[in-house]
């Protein structure tokens, strides 16, 4: 059974090691010993952490779980008639079972019966472009290096 919880200030581990996990394939091409990558992580979350602290404050944090076990983030603000999809991660051992695909459908249906629209940004090369291309998000415009998207309930459904 799939669900999601609030995040605590407990979850902090569970949330580094779902970070660093999703950036391993990326570091594995660098060549770094395991404690540069460390270091990297590190730096890296926290600059992540206070940038969302900064830029969302009145965002959502969720625990996405399996049977009661912690297995992924999903990360949304509503703004009223925008809701952003922040960040949606999952443990590589969860990806591609329809985890992702069903937590981002069920904020689809929450915001059509908010009347909103849902943004999010993404790498190009990002694996999960596919997902959010499959579900209706069609590109808006870019920011630097990242595609930003959007998906509005269609009038006919």
């Amino acid at each position: 059974m799939i669900d999601t919880v609030a995040a605590r200030p407990e979850d902090e581990i569970f949330l580094f090691q779902l970070y660093s996990l999703t950036r391993a394939d990326e570091l594995q091409n660098w060549g770094w010993g395991v404690e540069e990558q460390e270091q990297f992580l590190r730096m890296q979350w926290r600059a992540q952490t206070m940038s969302y602290a900064s830029s969302y404050p009145d965002a959502i944090r969720m625990i996405v779980r399996y049977n009661g076990a912690p297995v992924g983030q999903i990360y949304v603000l509503d703004q009223g008639a925008r809701w952003v999809l922040i960040d949606i991660s999952l443990l590589p051992e969860y990806r591609n079972q329809g985890i992702g695909t069903r937590l981002i459908m069920d904020l689809q249906h929450r915001a059509t019966h908010a009347n909103a629209a849902v943004r999010l940004s993404v790498l190009p090369m990002n694996r999960a472009l596919s997902l959010y291309q499959k579900l209706e998000f069609v590109p808006v415009h870019s920011e630097g290096i990242h595609q930003v998207m959007e998906w509005r309930a269609s009038k006919t459904k």
